[in-house]
C-alpha cells in the first residue's frame, strides 16, 4: 500500500517552462482520497513553494532549501539553520570574489546584496520570491535564521568560487552545483 509520494521540482515534477502539470491539482485530490500523502523535496526555498503550490500546499509535506526546512501540513517546522560563523565567512569570501554573489535564504525571507549585477537579479528571480536587497554590509546584520546560502556566479564557479569555498569549509557543508550559475 502506498502511503507517500516524494518528488524533486526541476527536470522531475515541473515542465520545461517550470510549471506544474495541468491535472496536477485533480492528482492531488485522487491521493487525497486515498490517504497518500505527497511531499516535495527540493532545493527550492518554502516561500517559492507555497507560492507554487497554493491551496494544494496545506495538506503537503515540504522538504526544502536542500533539505533545511521540513514542513509538515498543520505543525512547526523542522529548521537546520546555518550557523552565524558559516554566514558571515562566506560572505567575507564573497566580498572578494569578483562575479559572486551570495543570496541568504532565510525562513521568511530571500536577501541577496543591492550591487547584485542585472544578469544574476533576474537569475535569482526566477528562483526565489519574497526578497529583501540591502547594502552588502547589511547582509551581515540579517537576524533571521539563514537556512541556505545560494552563490551565483555566472563566470567563476566552478574554478575559482567552489575552490575557494572548500578551502574554508572542508568537508564541513556540502557544495552543489545548480544549474548553470
Amino acid at each position: 500500500m502506498i502511503q507517500l509520494i516524494v518528488s524533486d521540482m526541476d527536470g522531475t515534477l515541473l515542465d520545461d517552462k517550470k510549471q506544474l502539470p495541468p491535472k496536477f491539482l485533480q492528482l492531488m485530490e485522487q491521493l487525497y482520497c486515498r490517504d497518500i500523502t505527497f511531499a516535495v523535496a527540493s532545493g527550492r526555498s518554502r516561500i517559492a513553494l507555497i507560492t507554487l503550490f497554493g491551496d494544494a500546499a496545506k495538506d503537503m509535506i515540504f522538504i526544502c532549501d536542500n533539505g533545511a526546512c521540513v514542513m509538515l501540513s498543520h505543525r512547526d517546522p523542522i529548521l537546520k539553520p546555518l550557523c552565524q560563523s558559516a554566514v558571515t565567512k562566506t560572505l567575507n569570501l564573497c566580498k572578494d570574489l569578483s562575479h559572486t554573489t551570495p543570496v541568504l535564504c532565510g525562513y521568511h525571507h530571500i536577501y541577496f546584496p543591492a550591487n547584485a549585477p542585472e544578469d544574476v537579479r533576474t537569475e535569482i528571480c526566477r528562483f526565489y520570491q519574497n526578497f529583501r536587497v540591502l547594502p552588502y554590509e547589511e547582509m551581515y546584520q540579517v537576524t533571521e535564521p539563514i537556512l541556505k546560502i545560494a552563490l551565483c556566479n555566472k563566470h567563476t564557479l566552478e574554478s575559482r568560487t567552489c575552490p575557494a569555498m572548500f578551502a574554508i569549509f572542508g568537508d564541513s557543508y556540502e557544495q552543489l552545483v545548480s544549474g548553470d550559475c
